[in-house]
Order: C-alpha cells, then structure tokens, then sequence
C-alpha cells in the first residue's frame, strides 16, 4: 500500500479508507511521508471538519498503547511538531486531543515558537485563550495526579471527563469524554489496566495450549 493512498484519505476525512489502509500497513504508521517527512499525527493535525477530528481521535485510540511522548512530538522536516501544525490552522480540536494523548503543548521549533507564538502570528489570536486553558488543566492535572492516593484517581477521571465535555460541544456525551483525558491521567490508567507479565504470560500459554 502506497503511504502517499493513506496521506490522501487524512486529508479527505475519510475514516473508512483510513480504518482500510492502517489494516493493511497491519498497524505499521511510524513511516514518514515524503511531504516534509511529516508523521501520520502531523497529517492528522491539519483538518478541523468533524470527519477530519473523528479520523483523529480514530487514530489515537487504535494506537493507544504505542504512543508514547517521543512519537507525537517527533519533528518534520521544518522543526515543527504536529502541534505545531494544529496551531499553524487554528485547530484547537485537534491540539487538545494531541495534548490528551502526550504532546507537549510548549515544545519548540529550531526558532523557539511555540505552538501558542504560531497562533498568535497566523492571526488566531481570539483561540490563545482556549489554548491557554488547554496547557493550564494539563499542567494542573499533572501536577494531581503525581500527589494522588490510589483512592483519588476514579475522583480525577471524572474531574477530567467534566473538563472535556465542557469543552466541548453538548453532543459528546460523558463517555465519550472519558476517552480523551489528559495524558498523565491517561498513562496511569494504562499501566493499570494493563495485564501483568505474568497474566500475560499465562494467556500466551493457554492460547497455545489450545
């Protein structure tokens, strides 16, 4: 499968041929595309229609478990970050999931812009606000989370899952929140829902087993 074929359709919204190509790649998207050796998130970070969001969030959720903090805040070829490129078009939607997933919202480019400098100079300066409040919750978030008790984190979950439904539009529902928490909240709950060695191990071997 030509990479240039799953370029196209993240530019076009379209999350069936998305969902198609990233199935045949069998789940392989850390291949850059010749446009700028830009990265599937970097791609990704450009369209602000709902198709292009829900193509996005798609592809957060599939990789979930391979994200990590270096992958969504990997460089193109000009230096900049797919938040970066979220900022470049004033797509708030797109930078705040990013950030929910690991992106830094304060990287820089090899000039030392910020995601927040390039908004504010392509003219988004009415979004600054929003992005503000964006980096201010995850730093807050960050921040509760290292002092949490065991005890505290079901109550973070829900503070989060309020912050995004708020944020957003009245039709995303609660659930529907509660998959786009912050990254540090997001990164515990993985490693706790994720099966121990040993499980897994013994998963592994009743599967063969059979």
């Amino acid at each position: 499968m030509n990479s240039e074929n799953l370029r196209l359709a993240i530019i076009q919204g379209d999350l069936v041929k998305v969902q198609n190509f990233v199935e045949m790649t069998e789940g392989n998207i850390e291949k850059r595309f010749e446009y700028k050796n830009a990265t599937v998130w970097h791609i990704a970070a450009i369209g602000k229609e709902d198709k292009h969001i829900a193509v996005l969030e798609w592809l957060l959720h599939k990789f979930r478990h391979e994200i990590t903090t270096d992958v969504l805040n990997q460089q193109e070829e000009n230096y900049l970050t797919p938040c970066h490129y979220a900022a470049m078009v004033g797509n708030i939607k797109a930078f705040q999931l990013l950030v929910s997933y690991g992106a830094d919202p304060t990287a820089q480019n090899h000039l030392h812009y910020t995601p927040r400098d390039l908004l504010k100079k392509r003219g988004y300066k009415h979004l600054v606000y929003q992005l503000d409040n964006i980096i201010a919750h995850e730093k807050l978030l960050q921040e509760q989370v290292q002092q949490a008790e065991p005890t505290q984190l079901e109550e973070l979950i829900q503070d989060a899952a309020l912050i995004h439904s708020s944020q957003n539009s009245a039709s995303h529902s609660l659930s529907s929140a509660t998959q786009c928490l912050f990254s540090p909240l997001r990164n515990l709950l993985q490693r706790r829902d994720k099966p121990k060695s040993s499980e897994r191990e013994m998963v592994t071997y009743n599967k063969k087993a059979l």
